[in-house]
């Protein structure tokens, strides 16, 4: 799944955000972004970008929406859903400041992300499973 919203700070005029949350359907975990933008028309422009990105049509023309293969399809919400999400409070300076500490030692970390990125050895495990490269969508 993939939904955004356009949401306006309550207290502050100039202060709208993009919220994205996308993840596997019945997957309680997902991801979210919540970008800042000092304008509606800001804002606005990007959700308009991302929504034909995801799903290959037009936001204006969401009464002619077409589904598109390997896109997401528009799923409108109805009133009571739209009434019951209205005015869900937001703790705007929590989700700025909300840091979740890694469990990991650093030491590990460092090791598996150079071992990760290490071409020569991307290359040999290549080589060894005899992969055509040609046809994989990254180099």
């Amino acid at each position: 799944f993939y939904r955004m919203q356009i949401i306006k700070h309550k207290s502050k005029n100039n202060l709208y955000f993009l919220f994205t949350r996308w993840g596997r359907i019945g997957d309680a975990e997902g991801q979210y972004q919540l970008t800042p933008y000092s304008t509606l028309d800001e804002c606005r422009k990007e959700f308009l970008k991302v929504f034909r990105e995801k799903t290959g049509n037009a936001w204006k023309d969401t009464n002619q929406f077409e589904i598109k293969p390997k896109k997401y399809t528009l799923i409108k919400l109805n009133e009571r859903e739209i009434h019951k999400y209205s005015n869900v409070p937001i703790d705007f300076e929590h989700l700025q400041t909300e840091h979740v500490s890694s469990k990991l030692h650093s030491s590990i970390f460092k090791d598996f992300l150079k071992t990760l990125i290490n071409r020569q050895a991307i290359r040999l495990n290549i080589d060894k499973t005899q992969l055509d490269i040609e046809w994989m969508p990254v180099s």
